[in-house]
């Protein structure tokens, strides 16, 4: 008795094992192939179809097998039947998850080519190529997954008595399932439209980052501190949102500083000048040194620099902070706004008018002076003064 199950078993053994030589020499043979072909994408089918072709391979010799084994029963040729397919769909699934790394790659490849001379570009096809293979993984492992349960005959009954219910429990299942589908049209539309790319630059909810990674569900980003901001995916598709990078990588970096009145503007001109000659992070397009307000007795100093990206205008803004910081501080090379009284010397017709010995207290002089008041008794006296 025993006799009859072994020589089928080694029978299916022996047929599985024989077609691994087979799939050996026709990947030697492939690989021979490849190798004199300039193309790089044949490389990478060789490469990535390797190891699920050789789960295939043994599978399928199983499964033409089956049939001519006479000496087992029915039902364990059923079992190993179905064993055999659910095996197939998985290996099935390896092969269509590699092909698209494999589209994957060839898209990543061709656009690297393109890099140094549009950075964005790229950007916008490795988000649209991280977003699309992601969502294909997805699709492709819940079809795996669905057919794995339609082999059994008791998923099938219970698939049809929900469609035949069509109540309740429907309704629970699509209530269930709208986040996921929520999810998946925000993939579809972040991949599409592109509102958003990996390393963006963004400023969501008052918090400001970089994009660093997007998945089926949720979007990372990176801030400055290094903390890890996780939002949904439909934060981005149905709320505003700043994304500073949107359609070019150049920023302007933008210091303001409060000085005094009498500033030397031309002075701190060179100074600014010797300052971003010596800065890397400024990509010499333009440069400016602005007054752009009055606040009593201090102006707003507004300092604006070109920069090739968010990192090197934030690395500039400190450079120039740090670099101008000694020669405001130094006196008297350059006057700061300051809350003291500047007492200065005056001299011309302020002596002629009798106003003091030419020494006169800036803050408790009152501008314009008042005609009466301030006026000495020799002028009043002379109406025509």
């Amino acid at each position: 008795m025993a006799s009859d199950w072994v020589i089928p078993v080694i029978i299916l053994l022996a047929t599985s094992a024989g077609t691994i030589p087979v799939h050996a020499a026709l990947y030697f043979l492939a690989r021979i192939i490849v190798k004199r072909t300039p193309n790089q994408v044949d490389d990478d089918l060789v490469l990535y179809l390797r190891w699920p072709t050789m789960a295939l391979f043994p599978l399928i010799g199983l499964l033409v097998t089956l049939p001519f084994q006479s000496y087992m029963s029915d039902g364990v040729i059923g079992a190993i039947r179905h064993a055999v397919i659910i095996l197939l769909i998985a290996a099935a699934t390896w092969v269509l998850i590699n092909l698209v790394r494999v589209s994957s790659r060839v898209a990543t490849r061709q656009a690297r080519e393109t890099r140094e001379k549009d950075p964005l570009g790229y950007r916008r096809v490795e988000t649209q190529v991280v977003v699309i293979c992601r969502l294909a993984y997805t699709v492709i492992v819940l079809f795996a997954i669905a057919g794995v349960l339609m082999t059994f005959p008791a998923a099938w009954s219970y698939g049809v008595s929900i469609l035949a219910s069509a109540g309740v429990a429907g309704l629970i299942v699509t209530l269930a399932a709208r986040p996921g589908l929520e999810n998946m049209i925000a993939s579809l539309t972040i991949a599409l439209s592109q509102p958003i790319t990996l390393e963006d630059e963004v400023l969501v909810d008052g918090e400001h980052g970089y994009i660093e990674e997007i998945t089926a569900q949720f979007v990372v980003i990176r801030t400055i501190d290094e903390r890890r901001l996780v939002y949904p995916l439909t934060r981005f598709t149905g709320s505003p949102f700043q994304n500073w990078t949107r359609t070019k990588l150049e920023k302007m970096a933008m210091v303001t500083l409060t000085l005094g009145l009498n500033t030397d503007l031309d002075k701190l001109r060179e100074r600014l000048i010797s300052v971003l000659q010596d800065c890397t992070d400024w990509d010499r397009r333009s440069s400016h040194l602005q007054v752009s307000g009055f606040e009593e007795e201090k102006m707003q100093v507004r300092i604006i620099a070109s920069t090739a990206n968010g990192t090197a205008k934030a690395r500039l803004e400190c450079a120039i902070r740090e670099k101008l910081l000694p020669f405001l501080v130094s006196p008297p090379t350059i006057s700061r706004g300051s809350s003291r009284t500047d007492v200065v010397q005056m001299s011309g017709p302020f002596e002629k008018l009798g106003w003091g010995d030419g020494t006169t207290d800036l803050a408790s002089m009152a501008w314009p002076p008042d005609p009466i008041r301030r006026r000495p008794a020799s002028i009043l006296k002379n109406p025509a003064v």
